[in-house]
């Protein structure tokens, strides 16, 4: 039993340190946001953030997913 819970805790490790990534992504990017005045910088900041919430959306989900399944594994 040992064998297949090390890669799954490895993966769930793994995922979150993917989310600490994201929202430090997400951070810099919201104040990156608040200190330009340029229109065109800001929808691409706007655009990199939007799309970096999509893919911690999709981490988290997954994350809870490994999880999951792990805990069922276990018993």
């Amino acid at each position: 039993m040992e064998i297949m819970e090390e890669p799954a805790k490895k993966d769930i490790i793994k995922s979150l340190r993917k989310h600490r990534a994201e929202l430090t992504a997400i951070i810099d990017g919201l104040k990156n946001l608040d200190e330009t005045d340029d229109p065109r910088l800001n929808r691409i900041l706007a655009q990199g953030i939007v799309l970096t919430l999509f893919e911690l959306v999709d981490t988290l989900v997954n994350t809870e997913i490994n999880i999951h399944n792990f805990m069922k594994r276990r018993g």
